[in-house]
């Protein structure tokens, strides 16, 4: 009867290590790619080195700000869409329907920046 309790006080004290641990370890995982997420929002750091290559992004009136990070991946100006638009919302990015052409070298800030003002008349021109 004895060693029928205290295999059971075993038992129990294992299953919740066993939990704790799982939880820790979820928690360490959770922490670590937060963290690598947050390194990549707040980097200074292009998508190339300079000088970089020119690339071409259009955007129309009805894109969203998740639309126009999605189409800044598919023309090299971005790695990832979620970051790209987690800075378009913390940069509260207002973009501008136009045909831009943007080197793949300038960081997401000047990006949005540059995809936030009115395009200039000698820019229209081209």
């Amino acid at each position: 009867m004895n060693l029928r309790r205290t295999s059971e006080k075993t038992l129990g004290i294992t299953i919740k290590a066993a939990v704790w641990l799982v939880l820790i370890v979820i928690l360490c995982v959770l922490g670590v790619k937060g963290f690598q997420f947050g390194e990549k929002v707040f980097s200074e750091k292009g998508m190339a080195e300079a000088p970089g290559e020119d690339r071409v992004i259009t955007i129309v009136e009805s894109d969203s700000n998740m639309d126009v990070a999605v189409k800044a991946v598919e023309a090299g100006l971005a790695e990832d869409k979620w970051v790209f638009y987690v800075q378009s919302l913390l940069y509260e990015a207002k973009f501008k329907p136009y045909a831009y052409t943007i080197n793949n070298s300038l960081p997401a800030e000047s990006i949005i920046e540059i995809l936030s003002e009115e395009p200039t008349t000698a820019e229209e021109e081209k």
